[in-house]
C-alpha cells in the first residue's frame, strides 16, 4: 500500500473544513427562511435533510425527520402523490429535469390541512442527472381563503364574469357564466366560445383594455346555446401585475335584454302619444324626440338648439322653463306661441321636468308640447257665451223687475178702477166688471208667481233661519181662506205642536201653491186636509183633496214648468208646482203626488228636520 504524503492529508483536512463550513452555512441559510424547505432524494422520495421550520411545523427533529419518506411527513399517508389528481411538483420535476411549481394541500402534525405552493428544484450529479430536490413549501392558507371568498363572491354575482389572457383565452369564469354558457370551458377562446367567431370581434372591449389599459364599455348580443338572442352591456377592466403591466382582463356581461325591451317599449309609447315631445340637454340641445315631434317639425333634428329649431332664435327664450328645470331640478309649466314650417302657428302647454343621475344631478329635461290652439279657440268662444249670457241674465233681471213692478202697478189701477165702478149701483154691467176684476187677480197671482219662480231659478244670496213650519203652513192657510169659503170647502188642519227647520223666507210660497192647487182642482162643498207627518230625518207635509186625481202618466210631469193637467173651468200657467218642487230641490227634500184612497189626491212636500 502507498502510503499519502504530509501535504495530501493536510489537503484532506482542508477540504474536509471547508466542506463542513459550507454545509454550516447552507444550514444557516436554510434555517433563516421562513418557508419549510427539505432535500428529497428523487430515487426513494426520503428526506435528507430540513430546516428549522420545516421540523417545526411536523413536530419533529432532524434526526427524526431524515430517512423518513416526504409524502409519509407531509401528507400522512403511506404512498405517494399520484397526478394528475394530486399534482406534484416533484415528480414534474424529475421528469422535466426542470423548476416546477404546484399549489397543494398538506397535512400538519396535528391533523390540520393547509394550503401550500409547493416548488421543487433539481440538484443533479455530475452527469446531469437529478438525484436529489429542494422542495420549498409556503403557506398559501390565507390567500387561497382570501381567494375563495373572492370566488364565492364572483360566483354570487348575476352577472357573466370572464377572466381573460392577452391570448383572448378564458382563464376562468364564475357560475352565472357556467349556467348561461354550459358549452365552453376554460382555456377557449372568447370569440370563439361566446360569438362563433374565428377571429376576435371588431367591436372588443377587451383587446382595448390590453391596448390602452383602460376600462371599456359597450353593448353587443350574443346568441345562447338555445338559440335565444340576449343583449349584453359589457365592462371589460384591466388586471396589472406589480410592474403595471396588464396580465389580464376581466370582463363582465349584463343581460339587459329586458331593459332594452322595457326601452322599446318606452319608446313605442312615447311615440305614440299625441303630444310633442322632446330631451334636451343642459346645452339647450335636443337629445331625442319622438314621431309626433318628427311628424309637426320635420325640418328640425336631434343636435339642434331647441331655441332655434322651434323659434328661429339665435339666443335661449326669456319664457323657456327648460332653463329653470335645470336651475331648481322641479317641473315647470307654461303657455307659448310657435310657428309651424308651414307659415301658421299653434299655441302649447308646455311642461317641462327634470331627468336624474343615480347622484340626483338633472342631466336633462323632457319638454312635453301639449297643442291647446282649439281648446284656446274654445275658450274664446265660452268667454264670448259668457258675457252674451250675462247680458241675458242681465235682460231677464230687467223684464221680472218690470212685470214685478210696472205690470202689477197697471194692473193694480183696473182692479181698482173695477172695484169703484161695482160701488156705483147704477150700472147693470156688474157680472162683466167682476169678470174684469178677477182677470186682473189671476194676471197679478200670474206674474207675482213667475217673479217668485225667477227669483228661485236664480237661488242667490238665500238667508236660511230656523222656523216652526206648523206656522208658515197656518199662515199659507189664513191667507188663502177667503177662496175656501167662496167654493165652501173645508180646511181640516190635524198638525198640532212645533216642528222645527232650518228654511227662507219664501217657503210660505210652497203651501200657498200647493193649497191653491187643491182649491182649484176641487169641487165645491168638499173638504182639503192638512197633516204633517215623521218621515225619519224629515217632516212630510201632506195636502189631501177630494177632486178628480193625477192620472199617473202626469204624476211627474206636472212638477215641471208649464206643464199641468187640463180642468174644464180652471185655467192657469202651472207654476205653482213647479215652484214646489224647486224649493223642495233647494232644501233637500222632495215633493210628489199620490192616490188619496178616498178620493182625489194626496200632495206631499218632504223638508229635513232642524238638527238638535
Amino acid at each position: 500500500m502507498k502510503m499519502g504524503t504530509k501535504g495530501d492529508t493536510s489537503g484532506r483536512k482542508k477540504k474536509a473544513k471547508g466542506e463542513k463550513h459550507s454545509k454550516e452555512f447552507v444550514e444557516t441559510v436554510l434555517n433563516s427562511m421562513d418557508d419549510a424547505i427539505s432535500i428529497i432524494d428523487v430515487r426513494d422520495f426520503k428526506i435528507v435533510g430540513t430546516n428549522r421550520v420545516f421540523n417545526d411545523l411536523y413536530d419533529l427533529n432532524g434526526d427524526e425527520v431524515i430517512g423518513k419518506y416526504c409524502y409519509e411527513v407531509t401528507h400522512q399517508r403511506k404512498e405517494p402523490c399520484a397526478p394528475p389528481d394530486d399534482l406534484c411538483p416533484l415528480t414534474e420535476t424529475l421528469k422535466t429535469g426542470k423548476f416546477a411549481v404546484f399549489d397543494h394541500i398538506h397535512t400538519r402534525h396535528d391533523g390540520k390541512k393547509e394550503f401550500v405552493e409547493v416548488s421543487t428544484s433539481p440538484i443533479l450529479d455530475d452527469a446531469g442527472k437529478v438525484i436529489q430536490v429542494v422542495h420549498v413549501a409556503r403557506n398559501i392558507t390565507n390567500r387561497k381563503q382570501s381567494e375563495q371568498q373572492i370566488k364565492n363572491i364572483i360566483d354570487a354575482a348575476p352577472d357573466v364574469i370572464h377572466v381573460i389572457s392577452p391570448e383572448m383565452k378564458i382563464i376562468t369564469r364564475n357560475a352565472a357564466s357556467k349556467k348561461l354558457f354550459p358549452h365552453i370551458k376554460e382555456g377557449d377562446y372568447c370569440h370563439e366560445a361566446l360569438h362563433k367567431r374565428e377571429m376576435v370581434c371588431a367591436h372588443c372591449g377587451v383587446t382595448k383594455v390590453f391596448k390602452n389599459a383602460e376600462k371599456q364599455e359597450h353593448e353587443s348580443s350574443i346568441k345562447l346555446p338555445n338559440g335565444k338572442k340576449i343583449t349584453v352591456y359589457s365592462t371589460s377592466s384591466p388586471i396589472f401585475d406589480e410592474m403595471g403591466n396588464v396580465v389580464a382582463a376581466v370582463e363582465i356581461l349584463r343581460d339587459i335584454t329586458g331593459r332594452k325591451k322595457a326601452e322599446q317599449q318606452l319608446k313605442d309609447i312615447i311615440n305614440a302619444a299625441p303630444d310633442v315631445i322632446h330631451v334636451i340637454s343642459p346645452d339647450m340641445k335636443l337629445i331625442t324626440r319622438n314621431d309626433a315631434s318628427k311628424k309637426l317639425f320635420p325640418n328640425i333634428k336631434e343636435g339642434d338648439f331647441c331655441h332655434t329649431a322651434l323659434h328661429k332664435r339665435d339666443e335661449v327664450c326669456t319664457h323657456c322653463r327648460v332653463t329653470e328645470v335645470f336651475k331648481d331640478g322641479r317641473k315647470h309649466e307654461h303657455e307659448s306661441t310657435i310657428t309651424l314650417p308651414n307659415g301658421s302657428t299653434i299655441t302649447v302647454y308646455s311642461t317641462s321636468s327634470p331627468i336624474f343621475d343615480e347622484s340626483g344631478n338633472v342631466i336633462s329635461a323632457v319638454e312635453i308640447l301639449h297643442d291647446i290652439t282649439k281648446r284656446k279657440k274654445a275658450e274664446e268662444v265660452i268667454w264670448k257665451y259668457t258675457k252674451d249670457l250675462e247680458n241675458a241674465n242681465k235682460l231677464k233681471d230687467l223684464f221680472t223687475d218690470i212685470m214685478r213692478h210696472d205690470l202689477l202697478n197697471h194692473l193694480g189701477i183696473i182692479r181698482n178702477l173695477a172695484e169703484l165702478v161695482l160701488e156705483d149701483n147704477k150700472l147693470d154691467d156688474s157680472e162683466d166688471i167682476q169678470m174684469i176684476m178677477s182677470s186682473a187677480r189671476k194676471l197679478e197671482e200670474i206674474v207675482d208667481a213667475a217673479s217668485t219662480y225667477a227669483k228661485l231659478e236664480s237661488a242667490e244670496h238665500i238667508e236660511w233661519k230656523e222656523m216652526d213650519l206648523n206656522t208658515i203652513i197656518k199662515d199659507a192657510e189664513e191667507s188663502l181662506q177667503p177662496y175656501f169659503e167662496e167654493k165652501h170647502i173645508t180646511l181640516k188642519h190635524i198638525p198640532k205642536g212645533r216642528y222645527a227647520v232650518n228654511t227662507i223666507s219664501m217657503a210660505e210660497e210652497v203651501f200657498v201653491n200647493l193649497l191653491s192647487n187643491a182649491i182649484k182642482y176641487s169641487d165645491e162643498s168638499t173638504s182639503v186636509t192638512v197633516d204633517i207627518e215623521d218621515a225619519n230625518e224629515n217632516w212630510r207635509v201632506t195636502v189631501a183633496d177630494q177632486g178628480t186625481g193625477v192620472p199617473d202618466e202626469y204624476k211627474e210631469k206636472i212638477f215641471n214648468r208649464l206643464t199641468r193637467r187640463k180642468k174644464d173651468g180652471v185655467k192657469g200657467s202651472g207654476i205653482g208646482l213647479a215652484i214646489v218642487k224647486r224649493l223642495a230641490d233647494l232644501h233637500g227634500g222632495s215633493a210628489g203626488v199620490l192616490d188619496n184612497p178616498k178620493g182625489g189626491s194626496i200632495f206631499y212636500f218632504e223638508i229635513p228636520k232642524k238638527e238638535k
